[in-house]
């Protein structure tokens, strides 16, 4: 805040998603990543891809996704390096408007995740429709994929299945080694956890590139 101490996000997220304020947050979110990345052209250069998480709220709000697009328009260097993140629920709960702003932003280079994948009215069909690049499998369901045989069947099946409609997977939650080699053996592509990193800061993130 305004004083410098650190709010976590379960300390606003739940009210500001009650307020309808989320899309004004995704914005501002949008618009001070692009103009941090405009300020460090090598970072941006060294970069292979950033996500950013956008929430259901935004994805039904036409004028929201207007300023998104606008936003990625004035920084053209920087769309190929994005990836927008929409969760199961939110994109299937507004398909058609999903689908129109995923097509539009893909034709300028970005890419999009679908998160949380499972955890939703999950259907293969949406899959087919929706034009993501990625999707990212729950944590609920890596977290015991070393232990549980439900998980583990579950994972590799959505891992064979997206290899089937040409998208790559990523692994939540996975924050061991063990969990690391038994994703990997099932042909997941990437994984995200505290096995590979902590949050941190942006300046710091940009001091290790």
């Amino acid at each position: 805040d305004a004083d410098g101490t650190l709010l976590l996000p379960g300390a606003f997220m739940p009210a500001a998603e009650r307020f309808d304020l989320m899309p004004s947050i995704d914005r501002w979110v949008v618009d001070s990543y692009l103009s941090w990345l405009a300020q460090r052209p090598e970072h941006l250069q060294n970069l292979s891809m950033a996500a950013i998480n956008l929430s259901g709220q935004t994805l039904s709000n036409l004028e929201h996704l207007d300023h998104i697009e606008n936003s990625m328009r004035r920084y053209p260097a920087a769309c190929r390096k994005i990836c927008f993140e929409v969760t199961e629920t939110a994109a299937i709960g507004n398909i058609a408007r999903a689908k129109e702003f995923v097509e539009r932003m893909r034709a300028r280079g970005v890419r999009f995740s679908l998160d949380d994948f499972g955890t939703g009215m999950s259907s293969f069909s949406y899959l087919k429709n929706l034009p993501v690049d990625f999707i990212k499998i729950d944590g609920s369901f890596v977290r015991h994929v070393c232990d549980d045989p439900f998980d583990s069947r579950l994972v590799a099946s959505i891992i064979d299945i997206a290899k089937i409609l040409g998208k790559q997977t990523v692994a939540e939650y996975v924050e061991t080694a063990a969990i690391h080699e038994y994703v990997s053996k099932l042909g997941i592509d990437y994984v995200q956890g505290f096995w590979v990193a902590r949050p941190m800061p942006l300046d710091e993130i940009g001091d290790r590139t």
